[in-house]
């Protein structure tokens, strides 16, 4: 139950800081945005990949106590 609330801070921060990014992007990018496959299938598998990562992590950490 306590790790939840700092996962959850760190993807919402993450959320945030990515948003922040590509609106500053923006700003200095007017063109219009060429959408390229990587960065797609990064946005759309790369949080749950890390999120699947991390909780093999914790899930590991479990079994050799």
């Amino acid at each position: 139950m306590t790790l939840k609330f700092p996962l959850i801070a760190f993807v919402w921060l993450f959320a945030l800081l990515l948003s922040l990014g590509l609106r500053f992007w923006g700003f200095h990018h007017p063109g219009p945005f060429i959408i390229r496959p990587f960065l797609v299938w990064g946005l759309l598998f790369g949080p749950s990949l890390f999120l699947g990562f991390y909780l093999l992590l914790i899930r590991s950490r479990k079994s050799e106590i």
